[in-house]
């Protein structure tokens, strides 16, 4: 079902618009909430705004969510545009609807939007009346506001509305406005929660007044404001009702502070420049480090002309618990004399109550993460990992044992190491047992990549020095804990890797959805994004062009990638595809793995699917472009000598003995995807790729890319002898 304005018909095309066409008009995003299958974006036509709304269903565990909860689920935009047509017949001012539709059957995987015409020249309530607190408007015009909004409020809740999003910032003010009532033009929008009944029940009734009081908190109303607001909702003199709704109108109170109590801490440094604590000092010069909305907010700070680092934490639910962890585990570190940032408070934000952290904050200083990434070379990584596993060791003779751990969590400072976050320090009576500090050490060692085993034998060494001869570990008992915690790691970091998290930007499109990395995310990486075949170079210049996949170099924020576009080849492939694992995700996951275990690899930087139909799908992989020749250019070139091909065989044995050491078939192993660069070997085209959990299936598999890589050299009998010569020196 579809149903376009005549104004919209000559410009999408009359009678011939799919439902796909609409959900790829492009257009500036202006909201797409993260985890919600639903997202605003604003587009033109023909000179003229609209606003899109697409959603591609809820899926079966909000429908299920919702209805255990006693309400009935929203599947798409069918309730806004019914609540458009229902506000336009009450004569409640609202958006003008020109488009709307749906497709399916499945209600958790319903396709719909609406397309409303822009409002122009409007400015949000929430925005209006943001000075009023420090600069009171004229009383007349607060009265106008009031009364529009109170009978806003009675019309909905009469004609058994309820919003369910009633809040400022969901009202738009017509601008300009002389301020006089019968020049007022105030827009309801975002209407998709609505709630349409014959009655509105008592307790959304307050739910929506809550809300809207809550959203006016900062405004600096006055009780005589608020008393003029209920005249003109129930229509009646206050004075002779509150003997009987003295009830009704304090639920809706505790409603509104209940809601500004847990309101998202988001620090916008024009309208909130401080924090005051409990104890009456103020942070200021807030600068954010890491801000999760509603949960935590960490960053740096300046209290009383000294700079200190904040942790405060705002989850109504677990906030009070994860500060007290933080606190505990700080002072605990400190009483055994771990050298730990200072705890210089610990507290609370006198308005909020939220808890708050603050630490000294150390300059010069940074994370051990960077001084690893920074080192020289290896002697001097190796230097600065004995120093953390000393350090280690002087944690678990104290019977402390750091359950969070991972590089990130050690700063260092001149020639100090300090142990950070201590909301992750577990405290037991010392020595920590054996077992749980063998397994607290191989979770350190899963931190690295696996070349870096070879040193072991000396980190258990540097770790009994770290116990003075107190607790001797032996070096047997590590290597299959050190296995068996980086493949748990592994398992964590692959579970994100098609989700929103720190570390990846996804959007769910309803007809396929990307990913990519996020600190590499740009404009330019998100208009290739959204249309990657714009940047063929046509079939001539393309790196390859089969009917399987086709290849190409482009050029973004001044980095040469490589696009692989992985086309569709009929009903059953694509139905294969859909069943079966895409052949882009598995070169996305794969080249992820290659990184995770320090095999090289073309670094990948986004995954890209797009689905025209159920069974159809066209997938992008985009990675940087790597500068190499491959391994058979690379041996064929004159110039090189006996002692560089031999060095150059034994890092092509190594890396095959890697792919081995971790279970990895390649699939593929022709000499095309073995590029060399700077002396390095790069593994590519890795969508043949597969890890096998059974050793025989490994082993077979690992064969065959011998026996494939060696046919690369068959018109080489004497390169193809040294290759068979040092794989047999390295199976034996």
């Amino acid at each position: 079902m579809m149903r376009i304005d005549p104004e919209l018909e000559p410009t999408l095309g009359e009678g011939q618009v799919e439902m796909a066409d609409i959900f790829s008009l492009p257009g500036q995003v202006y909201r797409h909430p993260p985890g919600i299958r639903r997202r605003t974006l604003r587009f033109e036509l023909a000179g003229r705004g609209y606003f899109l709304k697409r959603h591609w269903g809820v899926g079966w565990r909000e429908i299920f969510k919702e209805l255990l909860s006693g309400r009935w689920p929203v599947l798409g935009a069918m309730n806004e545009w019914r609540a458009i047509q229902r506000l336009e017949s009450l004569g409640v001012e609202t958006m003008r609807l020109v488009a709307y539709g749906r497709k399916g059957w499945n209600p958790a995987r319903l396709h719909s939007f609406v397309i409303t015409a822009e409002l122009e020249h409007c400015i949000s309530l929430e925005d209006y009346t943001r000075d009023w607190a420090r600069s009171p408007p004229p009383v007349r015009l607060k009265w106008a506001l009031l009364r529009r909004l109170a009978e806003t409020a009675r019309t909905l809740h009469e004609q058994g509305l309820n919003h369910r999003d009633f809040y400022l910032c969901h009202f738009l003010l017509q601008q300009p406005w002389s301020g006089r009532q019968e020049d007022l033009h105030l827009y309801l929008i975002d209407l998709h929660r609505v709630q349409i009944r014959g009655q509105t029940p008592r307790r959304w009734r307050i739910k929506d007044l809550g809300a809207l009081y809550f959203s006016a908190m900062d405004c600096g109303l006055s009780k005589r404001d608020l008393l003029r607001f209920i005249r003109h909702y129930r229509g009646q003199d206050p004075r002779l009702l509150f003997p009987q709704e003295t009830a009704f109108w304090q639920e809706v109170t505790e409603r509104a502070e209940r809601l500004y109590r847990h309101k998202p801490f988001i620090l916008d440094l024009e309208r909130r420049p401080e924090v005051e604590l409990a104890d009456g000092s103020r942070l200021d010069r807030l600068c954010p480090v890491r801000v999760l909305p509603g949960k935590r907010w960490v960053g740096s700070a300046r209290r009383e002309d000294r700079e200190v680092f904040v942790k405060l934490y705002q989850d109504p639910e677990r906030g009070a618990i994860h500060g007290q962890r933080e606190q505990q585990g700080l002072l605990a570190l400190r009483e055994r004399g771990v050298p730990t940032p200072e705890l210089l408070y610990s507290g609370t934000t006198r308005e909020e109550g939220w808890p708050v952290i603050l630490l000294e904050h150390l300059r010069p200083a940074l994370s051990f993460a960077s001084a690893w990434q920074e080192a020289w070379n290896d002697t001097e990584r190796k230097l600065w990992l004995h120093r953390l596993v000393r350090l280690l060791a002087e944690h678990h003779a104290l019977g402390l044992c750091q359950t969070d751990l991972h590089l990130d969590n050690f700063l260092v400072s001149g020639d100090r190491l300090l142990t950070l976050d201590g909301a992750g320090i577990r405290v037991g009576p010392p020595p920590l047992p054996r077992d749980q500090a063998l397994d607290n050490l191989a979770l350190l060692i899963a931190q690295l990549v696996p070349a870096y085993e070879a040193w072991v034998p000396s980190l258990v060494t540097a770790y009994n020095e770290g116990r003075d001869g107190t607790t001797a570990l032996d070096v047997a008992a590590l290597p299959r804990r050190v296995a068996l915690a980086r493949e748990r790691r592994w398992r964590e970091i692959a579970g994100k890797l098609l989700r929103e998290c720190s570390q990846f930007a996804y959007e769910d499109s309803g007809y396929g959805f990307q990913v990519a990395l996020r600190h590499r995310f740009s404009p330019a990486l998100e208009s290739l994004l959204k249309r990657p075949d714009a940047s063929f170079p046509g079939p001539d210049q393309a790196l390859k062009n089969g009917h399987t996949c086709t290849l190409w170099r482009t050029r973004v924020d001044d980095r040469d990638l490589v696009v692989k576009r992985y086309n569709p080849k009929g009903f059953f492939h694509g139905l294969k595809q859909r069943l079966f694992q895409n052949r882009a995700i598995r070169s996305w996951r794969n080249a992820h793995r290659l990184a995770f275990l320090g095999i090289p690899t073309a670094q990948p930087l986004a995954l890209v699917v797009q689905r025209r139909r159920w069974w159809q799908t066209t997938a992008y992989f985009i990675s940087e472009h790597v500068p190499g020749v491959d391994a058979r250019t690379w041996f064929r070139e004159p110039a090189r000598s006996e002692e560089e091909q031999g060095a150059m065989a034994e890092r092509l044995v190594r890396l095959l003995q890697q792919l081995g050491r971790h279970g990895l078939g390649h699939g593929d192993l022709k000499a095309s995807n073995l590029l060399i660069h700077h002396e390095e070997v790069f593994l590519i085209d890795l969508d043949a790729m597969r890890r096998y959990s059974w050793g025989w299936r490994a082993r077979r598999a690992h064969w065959r890319d011998i026996d494939r890589f060696l046919e690369n050299w068959s018109d080489r009998p004497e390169l193809q002898a040294l290759f068979r010569r040092l794989l047999t020196s390295a199976i034996a």
